[in-house]
């Protein structure tokens, strides 16, 4: 049986143009200049390359470099519509830098989050991009104490002097109860998970900040939440916040708010006439609710841009220079905080 050799090496292009291999490897690593070929010869070369459908070997190259063109991502879980967001995002744009991606999940565990980094690092990627678990600042240093370029995402630690691009939590959580205000509701609540993560301490501060500016500190209604049997946990937070008088709810995450539009339309609750929601990211859910759902857009593909230019930056120069940014988001404004 007749076969067909679908790429050649650099040997087939070496015998078809009539020169040393190791000239046509010169050419085809973009050393051509450096060991005075002629543009004759290397146009030549290129064109034989094209002709016989010449593929480099990536694997080669990198052991040349010293780098595997891979960074290593751990998100806290790849199955959130907002994660896999990001994960695409973040592997278009290392792309651009000719660089794939190796994703991982952390579900929130810093021990699983810790063996997941350590894979990574053992597979030799060259960088790592983390959304960091709760109380995972000593893993977060133990990464940079080995030299290895790193950029948190959505969240950061105060005290851990990183690079992280995230959303400005604070000002949007502000924003968005001053809007529910704004639209004639008098007394908004939030839900948010109980964690000490700082991104989820800003929306909370965010939302209180709005309360306080209005005059209405003495009206603050949060209830929070862990994410173990979520469904039941947010059930009786709305219970109990619309004992309290709350006649609109900031919920301060995507997740929160998916599963509070569920157990809303189990209870019969109206909205907008007996309760305004803003929830955050967006997403399915919110379009095929009763009414389209106000709420906080994160600039995904802005996030995972500055992230990936941070770390390609530092993996490409090999020096070291702090980031940290804070994205704009935007307030999508629909029905559901129109009373």
């Amino acid at each position: 049986m007749k076969t067909t050799k679908t790429h050649a090496s650099l040997k087939d292009i070496a015998n078809y143009v009539g020169v040393s291999i190791s000239l046509v490897s010169f050419v085809l690593n973009d050393k051509a200049r450096q060991h005075r070929v002629s543009e004759e010869m290397v146009r030549k070369i290129k064109e034989a390359a094209e002709k016989l459908n010449y593929q480099p070997n990536i694997f080669a190259k990198s052991l040349r470099e010293g780098k595997s063109h891979v960074i290593g991502v751990v998100l806290s879980d790849i199955s959130n519509p907002f994660f896999s967001s990001i994960a695409r995002c973040l592997e278009d744009e290392a792309e651009k830098y000719g660089y794939s991606v190796l994703f991982s999940s952390s579900d929130e565990n810093r021990e699983r989050s810790e063996k997941q980094i350590a894979h990574l690092i053992n597979r030799g990627v060259d960088g790592l991009i983390l959304v960091p678990c709760e109380k995972s600042q000593s893993t977060v240093r133990a990464v940079l104490e080995t030299g290895k370029p790193l950029v948190l995402i959505d969240r950061y630690f105060p005290d851990v002097h990183t690079n992280y691009v995230c959303l400005n939590n604070r000002e949007m959580s502000r924003l968005a109860t001053s809007t529910i205000l704004a639209s004639g509701y008098s007394h908004p609540g939030t839900i948010a998970y109980d964690t000490t993560l700082q991104h989820m301490l800003d929306r909370r501060s965010g939302y209180r900040q709005a309360m306080e500016d209005a005059g209405k500190a003495a009206f603050v209604s949060e209830s929070l939440i862990r994410e173990c049997d979520l469904h039941q946990s947010i059930s009786s937070a709305i219970d109990k916040l619309l004992a309290e008088g709350v006649d609109s709810l900031l919920f301060a995450t995507n997740n929160i708010a998916t599963e509070s539009l569920m157990v809303i339309k189990n209870k019969g609750i109206n909205v907008p006439g007996e309760l305004g929601i803003i929830g955050f990211d967006g997403g399915s859910a919110f379009d095929l609710f009763q009414v389209p759902i106000s709420y906080i857009q994160q600039p995904v593909a802005l996030m995972a841009q500055k992230t990936v230019e941070i770390i390609m930056d530092e993996i490409l120069v090999g020096q070291r220079l702090t980031h940290q940014i804070e994205v704009q988001g935007t307030l999508v404004i629909k029905e559901s905080t129109k009373k």
